[in-house]
């Protein structure tokens, strides 16, 4: 428990619960998506990506860190997890933020002698079942999570905190980064099972893209990214 939230860790490192006032917020399943190399991706929860979303280079789909089991900390001041790889180490904090709030921390440090091109995505999927509404910083507003087939992916620019509106409680999302990746899932991914399950996917990124579109850590540099989850009292009205 860090605050208003209980966090349940898989071994491979995801969130894959997060419950606030009573409330799940993270979508859940027990799909898998074969990564090849032994490891596997769920749609669910909370991930970090880096270097990637898409294969690129020496790295596979979603990243070298997904399904990668890491090193676990845990103590009365939060969670840190620990990547070790062969050209960086990433670390990833969860530590409460004042009463209501959550701050998730990310950090790599390039220990090679190349630098690393990259995007960091912070991988969050959040449930749809309870949501009315989200409220993006480009004032568009996403209200219908039926499934009927269809996926779409996009990027907006950070201009302001997403606001998820449901339940007696709202959700805002605050980050550092200048990008958010808005996915929504109305059952059309994967293609194979179309009306399989919803999600909404709302990641801070560096990148407006799926791939590394130039950002590097250079040989002995370091990147840093913050997400921050707080509760507030809800106000909307479902009519």
């Amino acid at each position: 428990m860090l605050g208003a939230f209980d966090l349940t860790f898989a071994e491979s490192g995801k969130l894959q619960s997060l419950v606030a006032e009573g409330r799940e917020l993270l979508h859940r399943t027990d799909y898998r998506y074969d990564l090849g190399g032994g490891r596997s991706f769920a749609p669910s929860g909370w991930d970090e990506c880096f270097p990637t979303i898409e294969a690129f280079g020496e790295s596979g789909a979603m990243g070298d860190l997904v399904g990668r089991e890491p090193e676990m900390i845990t103590s009365i001041h939060g969670v840190a997890e620990i990547w070790r790889m062969p050209r960086y180490t990433a670390v990833r904090r969860f530590r409460r933020d004042g009463v209501s709030a959550l701050k998730i921390e990310f950090t790599v440090e390039n220990s090679s002698a190349a630098p690393i091109e990259f995007l960091w995505a912070s991988h969050a999927l959040f449930s749809s079942e309870d949501l009315h509404a989200v409220e993006l910083p480009d004032g568009g507003v996403l209200r219908d999570f039926s499934l009927d087939g269809t996926s779409a992916k996009y990027f907006v620019e950070n201009a302001r905190p997403v606001r998820m509106r449901g339940g007696d409680f709202d959700c805002v999302l605050q980050t550092d980064q200048p990008y958010w990746g808005i996915w929504l899932n109305k059952g059309g991914w994967p293609a194979g099972r179309p009306a399989g399950f919803g999600c909404v996917g709302i990641e801070a990124t560096n990148t407006a893209a799926d791939a590394p579109r130039g950002a590097a850590i250079p040989p002995g540099g370091r990147f840093d990214g913050m997400v921050r989850l707080s509760v507030e009292p809800g106000e909307y009205i479902r009519l």
